[in-house]
């Protein structure tokens, strides 16, 4: 039964718990990580400390809900550069985030639920992405999950649907080339706008 939907950031000690319900969602489930490449059952891909990670609850911190990770732009190509031919987004990449591994658990699989969860989770990356002055957020998608958040009104904007090949590196941690990927934006004021519904 489902109590009370409420999203905070991850602490640093934290991001190992993160990686193993990752493992779980991306690995074990959906089959996407390469079991040799995480052979602790977590999803360390190596992007955790250039990220700031995002939990939703349900009641307490013992029930997860949901969860997802924004990265910062480094040297190292984000995923969805990695997975499709970006147009010039007329913002600089030092003021981008990458929101990656938002995974949603199985209980809360439904569109209401997936909804608000994902409401939640941007609600409280908002206040890291003002402080670290980000004013675009990236994300690449796979196609059925992009289906359902058109279904459900998100407010995004197409930028890109060209696949790229997967480069060597990925090719050993990906156990599998995932669904098609469609690369999409949120402006930062389009996020500011789940702002007024987090968890005082």
């Amino acid at each position: 039964m489902q109590e009370e939907l409420y999203a905070r950031l991850a602490s640093t000690e934290e991001v190992v718990r993160h990686q193993a319900i990752r493992y779980a969602i991306f690995g074990k489930e959906y089959g996407y990580l390469n079991q040799e490449c995480c052979p602790n059952e977590l999803d360390d891909d190596g992007y955790d400390d250039d990220s700031f990670h995002v939990w939703c609850f349900d009641g307490s911190e013992e029930k997860i809900a949901g969860l997802c990770r924004f990265t910062l732009p480094t040297e190292r190509e984000l995923y969805t550069e990695i997975f499709c031919e970006l147009p010039d987004l007329e913002v600089p990449r030092e003021n981008w985030a990458e929101l990656n591994r938002y995974g949603v658990m199985p209980a809360y699989r439904n569109l209401a639920s997936t909804s608000q969860i994902r409401k939640l989770l941007m609600a409280a990356a908002y206040p890291e992405l003002i402080k670290r002055n980000k004013k675009l957020v990236i994300s690449g998608v796979h196609a059925r999950f992009y289906t359902l958040m058109t279904r459900q009104h998100t407010p995004i904007a197409t930028i890109a649907t060209t696949p790229r090949a997967v480069p060597g590196y990925y090719e050993g941690y990906f156990s599998k080339n995932p669904d098609p990927v469609i690369a999409v934006k949120w402006t930062i004021t389009d996020v500011g706008t789940y702002s007024g519904i987090l968890k005082q």
